[in-house]
């Protein structure tokens, strides 16, 4: 029972850290991967690792139920990638906020693409089981 909380924990903040890290690396050079430095690295990992705990941190919640809905995390990811670019390292546009805005939206889309390639719907529960089949009689 601990064993499997903790699993579900570890596999959520790694989700997310990839989802949000991935999403700063590319905002932070503007999508030119070939400017990539060390730096811009341990920036990512530092946006990544605060924004997954800041998820984690919400899943031991009543929150936790917008886990399992796929739009609602993506809004969660996007405000939690949003909070923790800006407390790492506030923009470098002129609205010292808009890069942190734009990494918090690249980390909710990188979600929504993950959650298709994987096959796994990211819309508003509709009330019928996975499948859309009622499976009562």
């Amino acid at each position: 029972m601990v064993g499997d909380v903790l699993r579900e924990k570890v596999r959520l903040f790694l989700a997310r850290f990839t989802e949000s890290g991935t999403s700063c690396l590319l905002v932070m050079v503007g999508g030119n991967v070939s400017a990539l430095t060390l730096a811009h690295w341990s920036k990512a990992a530092q946006t990544g690792a605060v924004s997954a705990a800041i998820l984690v941190a919400l899943s031991f919640t009543p929150l936790r139920r917008w886990i399992s809905n796929g739009l609602l995390m993506a809004l969660g990811i996007t405000l939690a990638t949003t909070l923790a670019d800006y407390l790492v390292h506030p923009g470098r546009f002129s609205i010292e906020a808009l890069e942190a805005i734009i990494t918090g939206l690249g980390a909710g889309v990188l979600y929504l693409l993950f959650q298709h390639w994987r096959g796994q719907s990211a819309s508003l529960p509709s009330g019928e089981p996975p499948g859309g089949q009622n499976k009562g009689g």
